[in-house]
């Protein structure tokens, strides 16, 4: 089995995005490396947030990790290879968010070109996470509006040049946090909207209660090794019926990249912890 993920504990750092999908994300970016041997395959997105790390950051290097930090998000890289993603909403928001107000995002994310699903016997996710901390900073001003998502995602597309709908995809995704909003969450089918810079695609979340313990709130810690094949599939179908991708053949789909992190949509802090990221592929003939 192949891993396609690179850097799996963390070790080259960060490419750090700009704050909106309408800007140049491909060229120019700051970087943080922390390896003397390659630059980071990582890239670290804060979309709409107003306290960016481009223009505000303590970086720390310390024996076996470091961190990157200001007073509205941490990522620190610890000794045993873990990441901890932090949040603090206490300066994002200076009045409970409106619809489509866009919120602020903490993800990483790691591009694939297209790699092709055809010729895939299984892709397997494993990812160990653990909820630290959650604080709602809303009281009686929160409504369903707002919430602290965590998830992962995959962008799943056309990687045929000569289909209509080349580089076209959808979002297929494993959630593991919606609070305070739910005490569990749930799965999803909708479309991306809500600001300004959303891609309009499908966003697919399949049933957490696959891969996830039937209690997953802080100080618990999921342990998730899930082959995602067929449900990203099943997604793509669906995508179909609601007329997305429809020029889109099933054998032309590929993976584009993944993210995971926090989108926060109300003020709300939090603190995840991961402690295993791979994507493991298997071809046909292994």
């Amino acid at each position: 089995m192949t891993n396609l993920i690179k850097d799996p504990t963390f070790s080259k750092g960060f490419s750090i995005l700009r704050r909106s999908l309408l800007e140049d994300n491909h060229t120019g970016l700051m970087s943080l490396p922390f390896s003397n041997l390659e630059a980071p395959t990582y890239r670290l997105a804060e979309y709409f947030t107003k306290v960016d790390l481009y223009h505000e950051r303590d970086v720390r290097v310390f024996e076996g990790g470091y961190s990157i930090c200001n007073r509205a998000k941490e990522v620190i890289r610890d000794p045993q290879g873990r990441l901890t993603l932090g949040v603090d909403c206490h300066d994002e928001y200076d009045h409970p968010r409106q619809p489509n107000e866009p919120w602020p995002h903490l993800l990483v994310e790691q591009e694939f070109g297209y790699r092709p699903l055809s010729g895939m016997k299984s892709l397997i996710v494993e990812l160990d996470v653990e909820i630290l901390a959650l604080e709602s900073l809303m009281g009686e001003d929160r409504n369903d509006l707002h919430t602290l998502q965590a998830s992962l995602y995959l962008a799943v597309g056309d990687r045929n040049p000569n289909s209509k709908s080349h580089r076209d995809f959808y979002w297929f995704g494993l959630p593991f946090m919606d609070a305070p909003r739910l005490d569990y969450p749930k799965p999803y089918c909708s479309k991306d909207v809500g600001k300004e810079d959303a891609t309009g695609k499908l966003i697919y979340c399949i049933d957490p209660h696959i891969y996830l313990p039937t209690r997953f709130g802080v100080g618990d810690k999921a342990r998730i090794k899930l082959d995602v094949l067929k449900c990203i599939y099943d997604g793509f179908a669906k995508a179909q019926e609601l007329g997305y991708m429809p020029f889109t053949d099933k054998r032309d789909l590929g993976l584009i990249s993944l993210n995971i992190g926090f989108e926060a949509t109300g003020a709300i802090s939090g603190k995840i912890r991961i402690d295993k990221l791979n994507l493991m592929e298997e071809g046909e003939n292994e």
